[in-house]
């Protein structure tokens, strides 16, 4: 977004003073920068000069006749989240699971119903989450920080909420200023099901889930022999008994006709 603004004829010598006192929809004012100073210059010679004084935040720099100030807005940071799940066989909820180290998950971040592939690397960035924060993220963003912490203090089973700071919020579209969304998907984790991605109004979606909701993992059972109901092995045994027991009568009858 390019805004220009002109104001009267200004007078050459003269120092002036400009403060930006609000930002377009989306953006964020410099805080760093007090206010601007500047003075007119025929000077073509004259070197321009860029820098702060010694509260660290007065800018000044020298202007030219038919030249262009920029002041520079960046856009409103958002933070995104999501919530880690871990249930036992039995589908409650439970803490995370001691034999997973940690898991990968990617954050997509979407311009209305299309991938923005201008963000991350190929459109995605990768995070490596652990029990306790977030190893790695890839590749590394400006002002992008992320962290781990328990959604409820002291208790591991409401789930373990993944959070990334710093995240632009907006994006400019032929002037207009729109929000990006940003959604989570995970590789699924060794011996459990593919997630399940919750939103946070409620239900389930297919393969991401928007900044919010939550990845559920529940572990793959495993294949036991019935114990109990059907055959089980109680009625191959019972079976291989009575055919012994049959051929063992067969023989002894056969013996006593020879012996007579």
């Amino acid at each position: 977004m390019n805004q220009s603004v002109h104001g009267a004829e200004l007078e050459e010598g003269v120092h002036y003073y400009l403060k930006e006192i609000d930002s377009p929809d989306g953006y964020t004012i410099d805080n760093s920068v007090e206010y601007w100073a500047f003075t007119l210059t025929k000077d073509a010679d004259q070197v321009n000069y860029g820098g702060t004084n010694e509260d660290g935040k007065r800018q000044w720099i020298y202007y030219y006749y038919n030249d262009i100030m920029k002041i520079a807005n960046s856009p409103t940071p958002t933070t995104v989240s999501v919530t880690k799940v871990w249930k036992d066989k039995n589908d409650n909820k439970v803490s995370w699971d001691q034999d997973v180290d940690s898991i990968n998950l990617t954050l997509i971040r979407m311009k209305g119903e299309t991938q923005d592939m201008e963000f991350g690397e190929s459109g995605v960035m990768t995070l490596v989450v652990t029990a306790t924060g977030i190893s790695r993220i890839s590749p590394e963003l400006d002002g992008v920080t992320g962290s781990v912490a328990l959604k409820k203090e002291g208790t591991p089973s409401d789930g373990y909420l993944v959070t990334l700071e710093g995240l632009p919020l907006t994006y400019d579209q032929e002037g207009t200023t729109h929000d990006y969304t940003y959604c989570f998907s995970e590789d699924q984790v060794a011996n459990y099901n593919a997630p399940v991605y919750k939103l946070s109004s409620g239900g389930n979606v297919n393969d991401r889930v928007a900044s919010g909701g939550s990845i559920e993992n529940s572990p793959e059972e495993a294949y036991r022999l019935p114990a109990t109901g059907g055959m089980g092995s109680w009625g191959f045994c019972l079976s291989g008994g009575l055919l012994v027991l049959a051929v063992g009568m067969i023989l002894v009858r056969r013996q006593r006709r020879l012996c007579l």
